[in-house]
């Protein structure tokens, strides 16, 4: 206790009330019989904010010169930051950097009484824009969770912004955040779905040709089967027949031209029928003779095992002829009839 009193009288008219805290604070760290010996903390320098008003001096360390953090005193009556004067034993010596005097860290103990009164000491918050004020012991709160002008981190795209513009980020802005498609309702992050719509199966899409407005997956089977518009071939490109044509015009092709194209077919299946072993059939005397078009009803055509190309070119124009020879009829009836109209009066 007589160390305790020559340490108040050092320092100046400490309080009785300084002397039970730093005993009771020497009794917790240093145990009765143990070192006042510990780890030296990751803030060893005092803390280093603006107080309002001004800090004094006696909160001040030497060392650092700045606000104590975790304050201890010597038994030369000074005090440090714990963090400063353990670091300056270990690093300079075991003396007192102000006066030289011996000093151990065992002797170390600390000063809860201005600890308490440091961190009740008004403070600025450091954060740009931010005008608050609070005591010390509520800065770090504050700073890692209540104030609006701290910088935090997106968790989607990992930018840096104010905490205030955090909600409208992550609401409206970030390029990364969850939205759906309104086509299909497919999830995925915002800077993907100008991608998706150019692709997205359910999307409308407008029918080049003829306008039409249809979803995209619809499209290719509107393309081959329905639209009146859409260039088409010749049903007789495979045969030679190098016309294209909107599709409404394709029947009045056929029409027109079902003379060429049976010609067209005539010379392509000769051409195969020469090369496959179904060209030729049995006449009634036990000869053979090669099928020539029309020569055959279908009934009479002796069984085929020709590759299936051939078999349908074959079906194919012998349902022409038979269409060939019913308009050769009507053209005769309609020359027919129309013949003794055009005789002389």
């Amino acid at each position: 206790m007589n160390e305790v009193e020559d340490d108040l009288s050092c320092e100046g008219g400490f309080q009785s009330a300084c002397s039970a805290a730093c005993a009771v604070g020497m009794k917790e760290d240093c145990g009765v019989n143990g070192p006042c010996s510990q780890p030296l903390p990751e803030d060893t320098q005092g803390y280093d904010v603006d107080f309002e008003p001004a800090l004094e001096s006696k909160y001040e360390c030497p060392i650092c010169l700045m606000a104590l953090r975790e304050a201890v005193q010597t038994p030369c009556g000074h005090r440090f930051c714990r963090g400063c004067i353990v670091k300056s034993i270990r690093d300079a010596g075991q003396k007192c950097p102000v006066d030289n005097e011996m000093l151990l860290e065992t002797q170390l103990f600390p000063d809860n009484f201005a600890k308490r009164e440091i961190l009740s000491l008004m403070v600025k918050c450091p954060n740009k824009g931010c005008y608050q004020r609070m005591e010390l012991r509520h800065l770090e709160d504050h700073k890692s969770g209540q104030c609006d002008y701290a910088f935090v981190e997106c968790l989607l795209c990992d930018a840096a912004l104010l905490k205030k513009d955090l909600k409208e980020h992550t609401d409206s802005k970030c390029p990364k955040r969850p939205v759906s498609c309104a086509n299909c309702a497919m999830l995925m992050p915002y800077q993907d779905i100008q991608g998706h719509n150019l692709n997205c199966p359910l999307a409308n899409v407008t029918c080049e040709y003829c306008n039409m407005e249809l979803i995209r997956e619809q499209m290719p089977n509107h393309y081959d089967l329905d639209c009146p518009k859409a260039p088409m071939p010749c049903t007789f490109s495979m045969f030679g027949c190098p016309e294209k044509m909107q599709r409404h015009a394709l029947a009045m092709h056929l029409q027109d031209f079902t003379q060429a194209h049976m010609r067209l077919m005539a010379q392509t299946l000769r051409s195969m029928s020469s090369q496959a072993s179904c060209t030729e059939i049995v006449d009634l005397d036990g000869s053979f003779l090669p099928l020539l078009p029309g020569s055959l009803l279908p009934s009479q055509l002796p069984p085929c095992d020709c590759p299936p190309a051939v078999q349908h070119l074959k079906e194919t124009l012998q349902h022409l002829e038979g269409r060939l020879v019913r308009q050769d009829h009507q053209i005769r009836e309609l020359t027919a009839t129309t013949a003794p109209q055009n005789g002389p009066e």
